[in-house]
């Protein structure tokens, strides 16, 4: 869980926590993203929590980040209401899922939205509809394994739950379309680990690009991402203090 922190103006200055801000502009960005693609995602948490204490600095996408693994620290935090920490996310993020993402809001407007969502989760039918077409979806998923072959236990989770979530939003059952909307939901979740420029090859601009060009499949993602939102963005992880 990362805290950015943007201190006001004051007689005297709270010390900060021990950390390391990395290099000039990318700080420790490179780190954070690398180990996130490994196989051990928390080894750059595990590695700075042993050397300064479970809350710590750090400089991530851009930012001076205030990096907190402490549970009671972050559920301070995460209950907070926007009221002292003010949500935010990387610049990548924000553009690609734009101003009026569920991600950006806040206050009475963000938990309306949330209670919404959850209703509409909470659905007693939509629970049944859920539990079967996991249920289906799961034994077709075994039925494809081979002894000679490894099996991946996280990727046939997510490509699971993308089908009984599509399955959920849109009633679109798995073939070709799912497969289309599901390699265009990776490129988007690509995207938004990426440094924002203008360059053809940049991930972030090559998404907008995208999505200007197929607004259609842009709003199914969209409506995708926001449902992720919710089972995921609750959990507030990112927020700036305010002043």
């Amino acid at each position: 869980m990362t805290s950015s922190s943007s201190s006001s103006s004051s007689s005297y200055e709270t010390p900060l926590p021990l950390g390391n801000l990395g290099w000039p502009f990318i700080g420790e960005t490179i780190d954070f993203v690398s180990c996130a693609y490994s196989d051990r995602p928390e080894s750059f948490m595990d590695k700075r929590r042993r050397m300064y204490g479970k809350v710590f600095k750090s400089h991530i996408f851009g930012s001076p980040t205030i990096v907190s693994t402490d549970a009671e620290v972050s559920r301070f935090i995460l209950q907070s209401d926007a009221k002292v920490f003010v949500p935010s996310y990387p610049k990548s993020l924000t553009e690609l899922m734009g101003k009026s993402s569920i991600l950006l809001i806040n206050g009475s407007l963000q938990r309306r939205i949330h209670g919404l969502i959850g209703a509409f989760f909470k659905s007693h039918h939509l629970k049944a509809q859920i539990t079967r077409d996991m249920q289906s979806y799961v034994q077709e998923s075994m039925e494809k394994w081979r002894e000679d072959q490894p099996i991946f236990i996280q990727d046939e989770t997510k490509n699971i739950a993308f089908q009984v979530l599509v399955k959920a939003l849109i009633s679109l059952d798995p073939g070709e379309e799912m497969e289309l909307l599901k390699k265009q939901f990776q490129e988007f979740i690509a995207g938004l680990m990426s440094f924002t420029s203008k360059h053809s090859w940049n991930s972030t601009l090559s998404i907008i690009t995208g999505e200007e060009e197929n607004g259609e499949a842009g709003a199914e993602t969209d409506r995708i991402e926001e449902s992720w939102d919710h089972f995921n963005g609750g959990k507030r992880c990112c927020g700036s203090a305010a002043e």
